[in-house]
């Protein structure tokens, strides 16, 4: 599982990519709920921030490496996976590469 998130050796198909990053964002979105759900100034209101905030650098590092994979897999340069730091253009930028098509290695497009 670590190899899948955190390794940016090797491809990945358009289908594994879109549920790694389904993985984080319901991960995130838990951490979120949890952290609201939590009353101010309890130890639970803490350690829901401080879970919170681990998961999304985890979540920013995997996403980053699995984009990598995923241009690797569609045959396309690394450098646009910058894109997916972006705030507001990262959610394009995953709908776009969820959808390249993948290229068999060894064949020029």
């Amino acid at each position: 599982m670590l190899t899948f998130f955190f390794s940016p050796l090797g491809r990945i198909p358009a289908h594994e990519f879109t549920l790694g990053w389904l993985f984080w964002f319901t991960l995130e979105m838990g951490c979120l709920f949890g952290f609201m759900a939590a009353e101010r100034g309890t130890a639970s209101f803490s350690y829901w921030f401080l879970i919170g905030m681990i998961a999304s650098s985890l979540s920013v590092v995997s996403i980053v490496v699995l984009g990598v994979k995923r241009l690797r897999d569609a045959a396309m340069p690394i450098w646009p996976v910058i894109i997916l730091l972006v705030p507001g253009l990262s959610i394009i930028a995953l709908v776009v590469m969820s959808n390249l098509p993948s290229r068999e290695p060894g064949l020029d497009a």
